[in-house]
């Protein structure tokens, strides 16, 4: 069932404004860690993050062995 925003009284809409952020996580562990690793860093300054997208995933090699691995997401905050 598909509801139209119209048909609800003005009074119960709700609009929620987010903006969207790029951002890059790292970890010499893993993807899921570098995820974690850039989320928490925005929760601890202040950002109110309501959901994230994971964009890109890569990494880095030196002298033969990985070196960390990186994720690019963008990220909705309030």
């Amino acid at each position: 069932m598909l509801i139209c925003p119209y048909d609800i009284p003005q009074d119960e809409r709700s609009i929620a404004l987010l903006k969207f952020i790029e951002v890059i996580g790292t970890s010499p562990l893993g993807y899921s860690e570098a995820v974690r690793a850039a989320v928490e860093d925005l929760i601890a300054k202040g950002e109110e993050v309501h959901f994230f997208q994971v964009v890109e995933e890569r990494g880095s090699v030196r002298e033969g062995a990985i070196k960390d691995f990186q994720v690019v997401l963008r990220v909705a905050v309030a």
